[in-house]
């Protein structure tokens, strides 16, 4: 509960103030990345929630989508490096690609809007950009290497170092069930990961407030308080908690406005009206 008391008296207590600019940095920050922690467990909890549910149905929808794709007649071998198909004759052997399902308000196009292929096997041709471009395929299959397009470039790997395996539907369908188990753990690995992000990025304020605390010392020369820069900092690390709360509503519930110059005036007013009051409680002693 020491916690919540804090927040509440960071965002308006001249007392509070007042008594803090002579308690050590190391209070400060205590505070700090307790709050940031609290933030961030909220909003893992939050993503989590909203969208562990799609992920998860994403999942298992694209497995499906795969495995049912996969042509029932093709077998894939490749043994010392070197890849061979039980439908030599038909080469190039195009594997059309997959519906793959999309998630809720998506606006990022699937990747059958990119590619009419998902692979393409080959291992009778000599390899050609001409050829690669005009199979539209994310991956193609050469006697020896695949070739993807990574971003705006061609990416050639050597299946020299390749195991021996055998792939068919059977297989496939085999790999996606072995993992099936693993999609229950989405939801946990989506906490850690949004916690992380978040808690990076609220950490990194840190560093901001260096600088800011540099007007936070002006407001507080202004105040004609006695305390150095320092002291602004310890000052800036508490008076920015109404405005870290304010910019994540704003990132989630009205993120195609740009308000970013909001966060550096919540500051200043919390800080102004709480220097005020300290100012006014050192009149009165």
């Amino acid at each position: 509960m020491s916690l919540f008391k804090d927040v509440k008296n960071s965002i308006y207590n001249p007392e509070f103030y007042s008594e803090l600019i002579d308690r050590p940095l190391s209070y400060s920050l205590k505070y700090f990345f307790s709050l940031i922690c609290l933030i961030s467990i909220a909003v893992s909890a939050y993503f989590t929630i909203i969208a562990s549910p799609q992920l998860m149905t994403f999942a298992k929808e694209s497995r499906n989508s795969i495995v049912s794709k996969f042509p029932s007649e093709l077998e894939v071998t490749i043994k010392k490096g070197e890849v061979s198909t039980n439908v030599k004759e038909k080469e190039p052997y195009l594997v059309s690609m997959p519906q793959m399902p999309r998630l809720q308000q998506s606006s990022m196009p699937t990747n059958n809007q990119a590619f009419q292929n998902i692979v393409v096997i080959d291992t009778v041709n000599q390899f050609s950009l001409e050829k690669f471009y005009e199979y539209h395929t994310a991956f193609l299959v050469t006697k020896n290497d695949i070739i993807y397009s990574d971003k705006d470039k061609i990416t050639i790997t050597s299946l020299a170092k390749s195991p021996d395996l055998v792939i068919n539907k059977t297989s496939t369908e085999s790999f996606f069930k072995k993992l099936d188990p693993l999609v229950k753990f989405i939801p946990l690995l989506l906490a850690i990961f949004v916690f992380s992000i978040s808690f990076f990025i609220g950490s990194a304020y840190l560093f901001y407030f260096l600088y800011f605390a540099l007007l936070v010392w002006l407001v507080v020369r202004i105040n004609k308080i006695h305390t150095g820069y320092m002291g602004a900092y310890k000052i800036t690390l508490h008076a920015a908690t109404l405005s870290i709360l304010v910019d994540i509503l704003m990132k989630l519930f009205f993120s195609k406005y740009n308000l970013s110059y909001v966060f550096d005036v919540v500051i200043l007013i919390v800080v102004i009206a709480n220097l005020y009051g300290v100012k006014k409680l050192t009149l009165n002693k």
